[in-house]
């Protein structure tokens, strides 16, 4: 019997009991047939009842079953993916039919990524436990803010990260938010630092490169693999510009600056003719932003003494990891914990990446490799060549024990 029919039937069956009880009422007896015909016509709809009732509880049953199952698929998934995705990406896979399907789009988004400066030259020097409990220490921070920024984490390349912002979840500000997010993780630098301290590892420095522009976006792979992620030339740019900066440096792109509607705090801004780059570009280094979210980068300061007697150095120039050219001779004749100044006969590009060599019984009593960057050179060269000003990316231990006399 179908439903409706059933509730007609129990209707029918309701109406012709009142009617008795009314009757009841009125009068000292009842109609023995009528009762009786009443009482079977209840006993058949009771069964008729219990038997629908029991359907829907198995179909009730099998739905809870099914339920079950699928939130335990979904809470397998976030649990899963949830450590390298956002939960932006995670939950547009779980409610989108097309949500893992293979596929992209064109779209403007921001760009970051991050470096820790120096790295390479910490894992030759450190045990394979420190490294991994350094960059687990500073990717579980990284992680939190980006999260908290609502970025999604393209990848963890080495000791990199690339983030997306303004994807897969569309967004009009994020640029801005791109940025405000670049200063809380150089903010939060000195939390991972005292972490590393308290551990007995070595204090690191990040750097961060920005930039915005048309990319394709989605879920690219194969069926067997597939990721989601940003493919496009503005990729490859950002990380030209990250290349360019140094510890507790933010470097964003014109196109970053020129999305940006909050207030930035622009501590200076030049040219760079990144690889590949048939012109040179500017780029903005970010000290904060100001207004009603007034936020700043936690940059420290170090001076440099001049030394009574210059200190010898080798150096040579470094591109992609690997050194190029010939070594050349040059003196330091400044020095701090941070930097230093340099002198030598060769001229030098800008932003050029050094490995320099202290020699044997020189400060240290040992020979010592040193990694930095040329940050400029002075107005004017000397009359034993061009002087520059160097910021170091790596010291070793000793070294840096050493010329933290000269802060």
């Amino acid at each position: 019997m179908k439903q409706d029919a059933l509730f007609k039937s129990e209707e029918a069956v309701l109406k012709k009991a009142v009617s008795l009880i009314e009757a009841a009422g009125q009068s000292d007896q009842i109609d023995k047939t009528e009762y009786i015909s009443l009482l079977k016509s209840y006993k058949k709809l009771f069964k008729q009842l219990k038997l629908l009732v029991k359907m829907g509880d198995i179909q009730q049953n099998k739905l809870n079953k099914l339920n079950e199952k699928l939130d335990r698929q979904n809470l397998f998934i976030k649990k899963t993916f949830g450590r390298y995705l956002s939960d932006d990406i995670v939950e547009c896979i779980l409610e989108s039919p097309q949500g893992s399907s293979l596929g992209g789009e064109k779209r403007v988004v921001t760009i970051v990524l991050t470096d820790i400066r120096g790295f390479t030259a910490i894992t030759e020097r450190e045990s394979a436990e420190n490294i991994v409990g350094i960059l687990n220490i500073y990717l579980e921070t990284m992680t939190e803010i980006i999260f908290k920024h609502g970025g999604t984490i393209d990848e963890f390349i080495g000791d990199s990260i690339l983030v997306i912002f303004g994807a897969p979840v569309k967004s009009e500000d994020h640029a801005d938010t791109a940025v405000t997010c670049a200063i809380e993780m150089q903010q939060a630098m000195a939390e991972v630092n005292q972490k590393n301290r308290e551990m007995g590892y070595p204090e690191i420095e990040m750097g961060i490169g920005i930039n915005t522009g048309e990319l394709i976006v989605g879920n690219i792979g194969s069926e067997k693999r597939a990721k989601y992620a940003v493919v496009g030339s503005h990729v490859n740019l950002t990380s030209r510009i990250e290349s360019y900066t140094v510890g507790d440096q933010i470097l964003i792109s014109e196109s970053t600056m020129n999305r940006c509607k909050k207030e930035l705090i622009i501590d200076s801004d030049f040219e760079i003719k990144p690889k590949g780059m048939t012109k040179p570009i500017r780029v903005f280094e970010v000290g904060g932003i100001s207004g009603d979210s007034s936020i700043s980068t936690t940059k420290r300061s170090y001076s440099m003494i001049t030394l009574e007697r210059p200190v010898p150095i080798a150096m040579t120039i470094i591109q992609e990891k690997h050194s190029i050219g010939h070594s050349f001779n040059g003196e330091f004749i400044k020095l701090g914990p941070r930097g230093a100044e340099l002198t030598t006969g060769k001229k030098i590009d800008p932003f050029s990446n050094l490995k320099i060599s202290v020699e044997s019984g020189i400060l240290t009593g040992e020979e010592q490799h040193l990694y930095g960057k040329i940050m400029n050179r002075q107005a004017q060269g000397i009359q034993s060549g061009y002087r520059y000003n160097f910021y170091f990316t790596s010291v070793p231990e000793k070294f840096g024990e050493k010329i933290k006399a000269y802060e």
